[in-house]
């Protein structure tokens, strides 16, 4: 999910929100549940939805009402109006309620208080359920199992867009991790898969985790229906040999709910 929120300065975070509960995976998974947890957490694949949290229909859910459209028909700068804290407190409070779900942030940091990030990670409640910088494999190796995760309740991931902050806050840069294709319009070209400007070359196995845009630079609902369809599955297959032949992990989409049946 790409979300805006705003910390304690007038500096905006961006959020990504991936969770087991969009999951399409590679072994035997439905939404919310998968009968095999026993592998690597880069062995399965997360539904991303681009420019979430304003879910038509859905209300909030921390007392602190959100300013949106409804899902995904808004720009970035539209969607929150309110302290990054009350957004992270939904993810608390989904975390809380679903021990067998485990939550990935990626945030598109725009934060320049010292820790302003951490700070409100931990007014949140979310530093308990944190994965440890200090586990997350540099070189290729395999993330550790979801049953371990679930197990260790370290249920959630954090990383940020500021390459600074893994040495001043602890919390991983996203491309020393993964690797990314373009987005918008430049990553929906049939049969092209590259990297965006920050991440390495998408054959880079150094990095463990794939992470696949496939939307528009404007949300289009009326055309998401075929994007999200045979088009989608071409560029999974296009960006699988981009990659050196690995599936994403991480498909970001505009309007998950909205295909061709």
């Amino acid at each position: 999910m790409f979300v805006k929120i705003n910390t304690s300065s007038p500096v905006p975070v961006v959020v990504v929100v991936a969770a087991l509960l969009l999951t399409t995976a590679a072994v035997a998974c439905s939404p919310g549940t998968c009968r095999n947890n026993s592998l690597p957490f880069n062995k399965y694949a997360f539904l991303t939805t681009h420019n979430a949290f304003a879910v038509e229909g859905e209300p909030y859910h921390t007392g602190v009402p959100r300013i949106t459209l409804t899902n995904q028909e808004d720009t970035v700068t539209q969607q929150l109006n309110k302290p990054a804290v009350d957004t992270l407190k939904e993810i608390e409070s989904f975390l809380r309620t679903n021990p067998s779900e485990i939550v990935t942030l990626f945030l598109q940091d725009y934060v320049q208080t010292p820790k302003g990030i951490s700070k409100v990670l931990r007014e949140a409640g979310l530093s308990k359920y944190r994965f440890p910088l200090s586990r997350m494999p540099r070189n290729g190796e395999d993330w550790p199992t979801v049953t371990h995760m679930l197990a260790t309740n370290q249920r959630l991931l954090v990383f940020t867009s500021v390459q600074s902050k893994e040495k001043s806050e602890g919390i991983a840069y996203q491309w020393n991790y993964m690797v990314e294709n373009q987005y918008g319009d430049d990553g929906m070209i049939a049969g092209s898969c590259t990297n965006r400007m920050e991440s390495s070359a998408l054959n880079d196995k150094r990095k463990s985790l794939v992470l696949m845009n496939y939307f528009g630079s404007i949300p289009s609902k009326k055309f998401a229906c075929v994007y999200n369809s045979a088009n989608l599955l071409a560029m999974i297959r296009t960006c699988h040999q981009a990659t050196g032949g690995r599936w994403p992990n991480f498909v970001a989409v505009d309007f998950y709910k909205v295909v061709i049946t």
